[in-house]
């Protein structure tokens, strides 16, 4: 039990005491979300057989607050059970914008960007609370700038950063940091975009998990090889290794070995230029590295990932471009109840 937070012990123990009653359980499970969203879903599978007998609002927080957590494990297929048993209890007063928000994230996780761009634009649709809305402004940033509409994500973010620094959301301001920051760095502005990202670590460090740490202290390590900043990035290349290698996502490892692949080509062409008649590299090694990189970037799944490789291998005269994937009609997430609200939003 070493490690865990009182909360997650007093929970616990009164869930196995008292065969699981749903509403006490779920303030506490509330709190576990941001670090421990595997313990927020087993305490849902503990609850859910009471949750049919239980008021119809608690049933609904129970499924948003699993969706959220099965979203952050990347459990798509139960983020999807959980979504569609919310979706039933829309007429009890559940937060469309709340719906739209999530599907429109389970969307752009499995990769259909059209999808997630219909839903989070009808989420954008309604009155939220400032957390919400600072959260839709968030994702929304993230889908303007995949499409290259770069000022409309700079916009959004800008708004959606003074929101959550007004009303000091301590879980959204890394997030903030952190795509903001990217959008420096694809904006050619490498200062801002260290300095915003090495907010976004310190942040994360403070009130996230060990996911999120590893996606801002990769996003920085791309910053510092776009800058070849060869000395900070071999000091942080250690943590990072500790970081990727406690998550499963194979998107993290892959971007690494890049990083450290782009390192190696650098001081390859480093020596091959500064030796003076006697060549410690030929153009053909350099090209097998650069194949060596090419097919790594092309094992990638993340579509915003391999488009920020694609920009970054550019610098080092490394040609890829990433096929962009091709999106099926019939992968449309479809939620009856939330989309009878959001039919004046085009697909």
């Amino acid at each position: 039990m070493k490690g865990l937070p009182y909360c997650f012990i007093a929970v616990s123990a009164w869930l196995m005491a008292n065969v699981a009653t749903a509403e006490p359980a779920i303030q506490d499970a509330r709190q576990l979300l941001a670090q421990q969203p595997f313990e927020v879903t087993r305490i849902y599978q503990l609850v859910k057989p009471e949750l049919r007998l239980s008021p119809a609002w608690l049933q609904r927080d129970w499924h948003i607050l699993a969706t959220r957590a099965y979203l952050q494990l990347r459990n798509w297929p139960k983020a999807t059970e959980t979504l569609l048993a919310a979706d039933a209890s829309l007429t009890y007063g559940l937060s469309v914008a709340e719906l739209a928000l999530l599907a429109g994230t389970l969307s752009y996780q499995q990769q259909r960007p059209r999808n997630a761009w219909f839903w989070f634009r009808c989420a954008a649709n309604f009155d939220t609370s400032p957390h919400t809305r600072a959260r839709i402004l968030l994702n929304l940033g993230v889908m303007a700038s995949r499409q290259q509409q770069q000022k409309q994500a700079h916009d959004y973010y800008q708004q959606g950063m003074q929101l959550a620094e007004a009303h000091q959301f301590t879980d959204l301001l890394p997030m903030y940091y952190n795509n903001f920051g990217l959008w420096f760095w694809r904006n050619q502005m490498l200062g801002p975009a260290e300095q915003m990202l090495r907010q976004a670590l310190y942040q994360h460090s403070r009130v996230s998990g060990p996911e999120a740490q590893a996606r801002a202290m990769l996003n920085l390590l791309v910053v510092l090889v776009s800058s070849r900043q060869w000395d900070r990035f071999i000091r942080y290349q250690s943590e990072a290794e500790a970081l990727v290698k406690r998550q499963q996502n194979p998107d993290y490892r892959l971007l690494l070995q890049l990083l450290k692949g782009l390192h190696q080509l650098e001081l390859s062409v480093v020596n091959n230029t500064s030796s003076a008649g006697k060549q410690s590299l030929s153009a053909a090694d350099t090209e097998i590295q650069s194949a060596d990189l090419i097919q790594l970037a092309s094992q990638l799944k993340s579509g915003a990932l391999r488009q920020s490789v694609s920009m970054l291998l550019s610098q080092f005269a490394v040609d890829w471009q990433p096929a962009e994937p091709v999106e099926q009609t019939e992968q449309f997430l479809a939620l009856p109840n939330t989309q009878l609200q959001c039919q004046n939003i085009s697909y």
